[in-house]
């Protein structure tokens, strides 16, 4: 009789663990499951921006001879409410290691504010913030300098900021353009538009390269590339 409530009780009690962890593992799945319907279903852009890193409605890649004619008339479209310099180049670490670089004239204007998540973005043309990824394998943080080089020509930067994002391995960086002409110059740079509500996208990027012909490269619909 003792043997067989022994038996009993060990067998209550291991199937009381078992229940205890299928519960855990289910309100694991709920909880997962809630989240990702409120980031992808409820508001889906910080999921966005965790994977892009910045979003806009257009991309219009220009030549750099129209960029101050270019700028003026998008000043001056009652249908573009933001437009700003992001634009991607290659570069190279010291040593070899290729990293994507973004730049912009002024990071202030990007939409994404919370892509440098530690320390800040890139005020001054000797500076750069890197991925946070990146500097981890390297053993690098904010305040260190570090050696870039472009075009055949190097210059010495101080790390100001990390950033997260899912693009290039977290192989990449942020410069202001002004940080990137001390090494090179630009041939083409990319705009991100954000545009007012009402307006298509498609035919806006049409009129825009109508308007300015042999002086737009591409143009790209963000909205319809993402969804």
């Amino acid at each position: 009789n003792l043997a067989l409530a022994l038996k009993m009780t060990l067998s209550g009690i291991k199937q009381n663990i078992t229940v205890c962890i299928t519960m855990f593992v289910i309100s694991l799945v709920l909880v997962f499951s809630g989240l990702m319907t409120e980031n992808m279903i409820a508001d889906i852009d910080p999921f966005i921006n965790m994977i892009v890193g910045e979003v806009a409605d257009s991309c219009i890649n220009i030549n750099t001879e129209i960029e101050e004619e270019f700028l003026q008339k998008m000043d001056k479209n009652n249908s573009v409410s933001k437009c700003y310099l992001y634009h991607t180049v290659e570069l190279c670490h010291d040593g070899g290691i290729a990293l994507s670089a973004t730049l912009s004239d002024d990071f202030q204007d990007v939409n994404n504010q919370s892509v440098c998540f530690e320390g800040r973005f890139p005020k001054y043309d000797n500076e750069v913030a890197i991925g946070a990824k990146y500097a981890k394998e390297k053993g690098l943080k904010p305040g260190d300098n570090i050696t870039l080089s472009a075009e055949s020509n190097k210059a010495e930067y101080i790390i100001c900021g990390l950033t997260q994002v899912s693009n290039y391995l977290g192989k990449d960086c942020l410069l202001t353009r002004s940080g990137y002409e001390r090494m090179g110059s630009l041939q083409n740079v990319s705009y991100y538009i954000n545009i007012t509500d009402g307006t298509e996208i498609d035919a806006f990027n049409a009129k825009i390269s109508k308007e300015f012909k042999n002086g737009i490269n591409n143009t790209v619909n963000i909205q319809l590339a993402i969804n």
